[in-house]
């Protein structure tokens, strides 16, 4: 039996509703301010705004239970997972943890604790504790599915797109059309992005 206490967490779809919200926030504002203000002040407002947005919400987002691994199932908020019952799982650990896990019933469940919201490391013990338990058990063949870093799909998409990138990069340097700063900015934060996942 393994107890895990104060763990904080969220469902998958209110973290990325949380997340969208605050782009919308953001763009709106800098679509309507950018017609009269300087750009400079338009971005530091718009960002800003939406910061206080997030801030002032996350923790609506964002729930604390705790979790419990037994022999035979698992226990978290008001839920009770029966091993037997779970078709295969995910595990994902960038910046915290992802916990998706399909029952045979069809039903799913969707966990997250990102550290931009949620204070992830006893999710992300849960998470590992949980995989060791599943993989010691016996007779009920639990499939674990790759995360998309862990796929080979994922791997030559990122492959390939260095090389765009690169190559991109190099036209830039050696032509007369030069590459905005923002763009490289946004270029090298996509790639840093993409392979820290592999």
């Amino acid at each position: 039996v393994s107890k895990f206490e104060n763990v904080e967490y969220c469902e998958s779809n209110k973290a990325l509703y949380l997340v969208l919200s605050c782009i919308l926030i953001f763009g709106i504002l800098f679509l309507i301010l950018i017609k009269v203000l300087n750009p400079i002040f338009v971005f530091s407002i718009s960002f800003l705004s939406a910061f206080i947005f997030y801030k002032s919400l996350k923790h609506r987002f964002v729930s604390i239970s705790d979790f419990r691994i037994d022999d035979e199932k698992i226990n978290f908020g008001n839920r009770i997972v029966k091993f037997e019952d779970i078709l295969h799982y995910r595990t994902e650990f960038i910046n915290g943890a992802v916990l998706n896990i399909k029952l045979k019933s069809g039903k799913r469940i969707n966990l997250s604790s990102n550290n931009y919201i949620c204070k992830t490391s006893i999710f992300e013990n849960f998470c590992k504790s949980l995989e060791r338990r599943i993989d010691s058990l016996e007779g009920l063949n639990i499939e674990r599915k790759k995360s998309a870093y862990e796929s080979k799909v994922y791997f030559y998409f990122t492959v390939v797109f260095t090389i765009i990138a690169i190559s991109a990069i190099l036209f830039s340097i050696f032509s007369a059309k030069k590459m905005k700063f923002q763009t490289l900015g946004l270029i090298l934060l996509g790639l840093s992005t993409m392979w820290t996942g592999i």
